[in-house]
């Protein structure tokens, strides 16, 4: 939840630190680890694997940049997925409108869940949803509720958006 906000905002470094570091309190409160244990082994890739929030904003700030300057937009067409060319044809004129063209558009930072409708659109609630979105949702989702991407879909959109684990609850068998 807290990697898809900063993926709409930037937060200074001084305030990244202060997250951080209070994240990093709950996690030594909630293993029952001592308050004075190095934070180095929170963040070892070994152990709980946790990123410094500043540095995956700059990573995710990065990729974001480096995706616009190359003008790539995504890997996944909406057309690719309706997978008919008439019903594209009817939607064409509405997708250009809304500038959407790739899936990686409709989909959260991590590549796994399916955005809503309200999300898209800024919570501009006029009009309905529209019929090819309602598509996707029974193309893609394994359950509408979660919103999850099927397994599928997940491995078609790569692990281009997975530059660092928050493994909250990974514990290593080195640690005793």
């Amino acid at each position: 939840m807290l990697e898809y906000s900063v993926n709409d905002m930037t937060l200074s470094e001084k305030e990244c630190l202060k997250i951080t570091t209070k994240f990093i309190s709950m996690i030594k409160n909630k293993a029952l680890l001592p308050i004075t244990m190095p934070n180095a082994l929170i963040h070892a890739k070994e152990a709980y694997d946790v990123c410094h929030l500043w540095d995956r904003q700059l990573q995710m700030q990065s990729n974001n940049l480096f995706n616009r300057l190359n003008d790539k937009g995504g890997n996944i067409t909406i057309e690719e997925i309706l997978d008919d060319e008439s019903q594209y044809r009817l939607i064409r004129k509405s997708l250009r409108n809304r500038q959407l063209m790739f899936l990686e558009q409709l989909v959260s930072h991590n590549g796994k869940i399916l955005l809503h409708w309200q999300e898209i659109t800024n919570n501009d609630r006029r009009g309905p949803k529209p019929g090819w979105f309602k598509t996707l949702e029974n193309k893609l989702l394994t359950d509408i509720k979660t919103r999850v991407l099927s397994a599928e879909m997940q491995a078609t959109l790569g692990k281009r958006y997975n530059i660092c684990n928050w493994n909250i609850g990974k514990q290593s068998s080195n640690i005793n």
